[in-house]
């Protein structure tokens, strides 16, 4: 790989969601100016190149005059909806998953970068730069993520790797994600990282918790004081539209049964 740049951003997009399972922020304008406003914000940050990938097929103009007007002569764009025919019980983790397999393949940026500083695209990561300056010194990593050693999930709204993280251990494990099954991108990424170590390679703990401005999309609730954890919902509608959620999966899968227990049943 002939590298220029030691970091590039990749940020994942879905403008319009349709009816993915645990998505609440499903209005495509509301989300396309989530990600104007997160390109904004990073092009202010870093002065590194931004890639744009999105997965929807939604007209991405506006989208390309930020970048135009804020990254001028250091980005790319690469739309595609390839990879999208999949159970949306499975959860946009997976889909995001396979959005980031044809950034590799068709970033030319990324190929000429050590590293990948992988956003979800909707999300402001206000420290970023304290973020970076945090792991200098870290030696060799190939991974760097908000993450402990041995707890069951590695937060995937941020993290920064190698691309070989991702084409090595990530995309391996893909099939294993289903959100409807409490197997998020988050299970995998920590899976892909325990088995990295494993292998030998270094990973750097995040030392400095990521502050986050943005709307979470599985709630469509401002996160509380930067925390990624923590949205402005009361316990209440909290649990309302937890149970909207389940009572979708329960009727997806039930009808899912019922054509399966059929195509069984015919002579």
């Amino acid at each position: 790989m002939s590298t220029n740049n030691k970091y590039c951003a990749l940020l994942t997009a879905t403008i319009r969601p349709k009816n993915m399972v645990f998505t609440r922020r499903i209005d495509p304008k509301v989300r396309e100016a989530d990600y104007i406003g997160a390109i904004e914000n990073l092009s202010q940050q870093i002065e590194y190149p931004i890639i744009f990938a999105e997965n929807s097929g939604y007209d991405l103009s506006r989208i390309s005059q930020t970048l135009d007007r804020c990254a001028a002569g250091r980005h790319e764009i690469i739309q595609t909806t390839e990879g999208r025919d999949f159970p949306v019980e499975l959860g946009k983790g997976y889909g995001e998953l396979t959005l980031i397999a044809q950034a590799l393949r068709r970033s030319v940026l990324i190929s000429k970068s050590l590293y990948i500083i992988k956003v979800t695209g909707r999300y402001s990561i206000m420290n970023l730069n304290d973020i970076l300056s945090s792991l200098e010194g870290k030696g060799d990593f190939i991974v760097a993520a908000d993450y402990t050693l041995g707890h069951r999930y590695a937060m995937s709204y941020i993290f920064i790797c190698k691309p070989e993280f991702l084409t090595m251990y990530v995309q391996p494990l893909q099939n294993i994600i289903n959100d409807s099954e409490r197997r998020p991108f988050e299970l995998i990424l920590r899976m892909a990282i325990d088995n990295a170590v494993k292998d030998g390679c270094i990973f750097a703990k995040f030392t400095i918790k990521p502050m986050v401005e943005g709307y979470s999309g599985t709630w469509n609730a401002k996160f509380k004081n930067g925390d990624y954890n923590k949205v402005h919902m009361s316990w209440g509608k909290v649990l309302i539209e937890w149970r909207k959620l389940k009572q979708r999966i329960v009727r997806r899968r039930n009808l899912l049964w019922k054509i399966g227990y059929t195509d069984d049943t015919k002579p």
